[in-house]
């Protein structure tokens, strides 16, 4: 999901903005990172607490899951407000470009967090590897905006 929303749905939106400055949105990318680490987390714990509970009800994922969407999407205006007009059209474009596409790959990718988790051996393990995952990917997007820009 993270690499459907930042290597074709973040670069074309950034193309499709002319007052697109790379440092805003590498600003918004290494924030957005943050948030998916910060998500990573707090499916961490809930797995963690249902476990020693005796089980993650799927109510109690769905909670989650949709807690984790509306964090999302609040997140996209109050980074706007925060960076400015140029960081807000660029996200602008990455949501209207996208469509229900953005919504739905979070929810899909929030879902998935919380069921591998809930099936996880070793969750602390769990939890480094998600991420790893997601500070390497970051790592290689920068490179990639930077030559896109």
């Amino acid at each position: 999901m993270i690499v459907v929303v930042k290597s074709i749905l973040s670069p074309a939106s950034f193309r499709r903005n002319e007052q697109a400055e790379l440092s805003n949105d590498l600003g918004v990318g290494v924030t957005v990172m943050l948030l998916y680490i910060a998500a990573l987390v707090a499916v961490f714990l809930m797995a963690r607490r249902y476990r020693v509970a005796g089980g993650w009800p799927l109510p109690a994922k769905a909670g989650l899951v949709i807690a984790l969407l509306v964090f999302a999407m609040v997140s996209r205006y109050v980074a706007a407000l925060v960076l400015g007009e140029a960081t807000g059209d660029y996200l602008d474009h990455v949501f209207s470009g996208a469509g229900v596409w953005l919504p739905a790959l979070t929810a899909v990718a929030a879902a998935t967090a919380a069921v591998a988790f809930d099936r996880a051996p070793d969750l602390p393990a769990a939890l480094g590897i998600g991420v790893a995952l997601v500070v390497v990917y970051h790592a290689l997007w920068v490179p990639f905006m930077l030559r896109l820009f």
